[in-house]
């Protein structure tokens, strides 16, 4: 059995059911056993059964107390009062007739003995299957514990049927548990096929929507249709030889679908997606501004080749606004190749090089044997690893870069009012897509008269921040700073840093609780890293040690009552002095990091915390003060409204 395939049938057998076979029997009551699949007696009160499970101390995994059974009182009531009784679904046909199928199982409860406790014994209802006429509409099923029901609508040219499989029980407060478990019905199963006709696509307000998103989601989905609408379920379509044909739906109460991969395609193996190409100063400004054209031009053609598909009528009007805004995107693109390549402004093309440069470092300092895996200070890493020659940027990437980088480069361009959006699957790289991008904005700003300050503000929609995305972007500023080191004349005198803006539940806000919390982790036995960095960005040196260590040296942190810093406590790191990340937000407000990370929970604060605009170019108590951010990024923007996000706005 293929391995994907048999993780669905274990985890069929676990929340449907039956796990052990036909007859099995159950120490735990099926209602606890059995998640999906449930027909529960008519008028079922959901608050009651959950006051019943929680009373029930029978069954594996319930022989001690444990206060979190109880339930808690649901905030919105009336969303799920009643349990389902019934599941089934509606489809659109030509035929009169329809063949319907179904089955289940119902558990019987055993009395217990001396030596063994209640128990519940499987009984297999048998399949039944009924050929329903325009003149029928119900049939009792399953001995008489349920019932098969059909209704019928006339639309257009067919016919809208729903069929539904209805536990028959009504629900009595007076019964006992065990006649409220004899009752349900289990692994319920419900198939329906039309006879001599046909299952046709099922007709959809989106068919006929005036909204411009849904008529371009119709237009792009256009593959893929509806035929049936499940009620309480899922449906499953069973398809004739050709593929084309739909010949049975089934309810599916564990619905299954497979996700194929998706990859970058585009351009590849052109020396214009290298890293170390495009960032060599050795190559002339003119063949980069040539293979950048015809990095472009392979988006042009696609484009052109896209005006060619072949639209339904209906669809023309969908297909327009699509391929208007592809074509903005590849003028973009194309615009903004003569711009970085623009021999009146060299700065540009300075900056993209250096970025290039950083995040060919970063990919490589983020590697298994450098800051990618968590060590020791004393275990061996590579002295002074080089980038890897074959680094190289998906065509997204690059071509998002592109199509950025007039916005970028101009404060007063048109663009500055759009906001670009990366839509890539986990993994894909949009991470480092967007901190290319930050990169080139970072050093870009150090071209100018007033490069000091905060230049890039990464926004999470989540009030917590993953430590591995701090992490990369940590690796990046520190890139850039090797960079600046080296030569100080071209990237100033100020350090990139990146800070790290969030919550005291994350870091410590001030100092003096940085100070306390570095003293409470220099007595601990296993230190906990209580500053988010655990390690550092360029090598991977433990910033706190794994266990308790008499050596202050293991330890990456210097905290007094009016400073904190962290250092890396490998001797030959370049980071040993100083690593400029700072997480204490009295650090960030004294010293503005060039990348900012920040969570919404912060911007809600702004109003209170007037040093908080330094962040954003106000000035300090002495007056001074440097320019507001060049690039506001909102990451993770699929969490914007999800249960742990938050809608904002800047």
């Amino acid at each position: 059995m293929d391995p994907r395939q048999e993780l669905v049938s274990y985890l069929r057998r676990q929340l449907v059911g039956p796990a052990g076979g036909d007859h099995e029997t159950l120490d735990a009551p099926p209602d606890r056993q059995y998640l999906m699949g449930t027909l529960y007696p008519q008028e079922a009160d959901l608050q009651r059964r959950l006051d019943a499970a929680a009373e029930e101390l029978e069954g594996a995994g319930t022989e001690g107390r444990a206060e979190d059974t109880a339930p808690a009182t649901d905030p919105v009531p009336e969303s799920n009062s009643w349990l389902p009784s019934s599941l089934g679904f509606s489809f659109f046909t030509d035929a009169d007739t329809v063949e319907i199928s179904c089955s289940a199982a119902r558990y019987e409860t055993r009395a217990g003995t001396s030596e063994r406790g209640r128990s519940w014994q499987r009984i297999p209802l048998p399949a039944e299957t009924h050929r329903l006429t325009p003149d029928d509409d119900q049939v009792t099923v399953l001995d008489g514990r349920a019932e098969l029901r059909v209704r019928r609508r006339a639309f257009g040219t067919g016919r809208l049927v729903t069929v539904a499989l209805v536990n028959a029980a009504r629900h009595e407060p007076g019964l006992g548990r065990a006649a409220h478990w004899d009752r349900m019905l289990f692994q319920a199963e419900l198939r329906a096929r039309p006879v001599d006709g046909r299952v046709l696509q099922y007709p959809s307000v989106r068919l006929a929507s005036r909204d411009p998103e849904e008529q371009e989601l119709r237009l792009q989905y256009r593959h893929v249709r509806t035929h049936a609408v499940g009620h309480g379920c899922a449906v499953a379509e069973r398809y004739d030889d050709t593929g084309e044909r739909v010949t049975e739906l089934s309810a599916a109460v564990m619905p299954e679908a497979e996700v194929t991969g998706v990859r970058a395609s585009g351009l590849s193996g052109a020396p214009v997606l290298n890293l170390l190409h495009l960032a060599d100063p050795d190559v002339p400004a003119e063949q980069l501004r040539e293979e950048l054209t015809e990095f472009a031009a392979d988006y042009r053609a696609w484009y052109v080749g896209q005006l060619d598909e072949d639209v339904p009528e209906w669809g023309r009007e969908a297909a327009a606004r699509i391929l208007d805004r592809i074509r903005t995107a590849v003028t973009r693109m194309e615009s903004g190749v003569r711009t970085l390549c623009d021999p009146r402004r060299p700065e540009l093309l300075h900056a993209f090089r250096a970025a290039n440069r950083a995040m060919a470092l970063q990919m490589r300092h983020s590697a298994p044997d450098l800051a990618g895996t968590r060590r020791a200070r004393r275990d061996a890493v590579p002295p002074a690893p080089e980038p890897h020659p074959e680094a190289t940027w998906r065509p997204f990437q690059l071509a998002f870069f592109l199509l950025a980088v007039d916005g970028t480069a101009d404060p007063g361009h048109p663009d500055r009012s759009v906001t670009d959006l990366i839509w890539f699957p986990t993994g894909g790289g949009k991470t480092e897509a967007y901190l290319l991008l930050a990169a080139f904005a970072m050093v870009l700003r150090r071209t100018g008269p007033a490069g000091g300050g905060t230049a890039v503000l990464s926004r999470y929609t989540l009030s917590l921040l993953t430590t591995q995305q701090f992490q990369r972007a940590a690796t990046t500023v520190c890139a850039l700073e090797t960079l600046r080191r080296a030569d100080p004349a071209a990237y100033g005198e100020e350090p990139f840093s990146i800070g790290l803006w969030v919550g005291e539940t994350t870091t410590p806000n001030t100092y003096e609780k940085a100070r306390t919390a570095f003293e409470d982790a220099r007595r601990a036995a296993q230190p906990d890293d209580v500053f988010i960095l655990d390690r550092c960005p360029w090598c991977g040196t433990r910033i706190l040690p794994a266990h308790k260590s008499p050596d202050i040296g293991d330890y990456g942190v210097r905290a007094t009552a009016g400073s904190f810093a962290f250092f890396c406590p490998r001797d030959e790191c370049v980071f040993h002095d100083e690593l400029p990340v700072a997480v204490v937000d009295e650090a960030l407000y004294d010293r503005p990091p060039t990348f900012v990370l920040g969570t919404v929970d912060k911007f809600a604060r702004l109003a209170w915390e007037p040093r908080a605009g330094r962040l954003f170019g106000a000035g300090g108590e002495d007056g001074t003060g440097n320019l507001p951010p060049s690039l506001v990024i909102q990451d993770e923007l699929h969490l914007l409204t999800g249960p742990l996000g938050t809608t904002v706005g800047l």
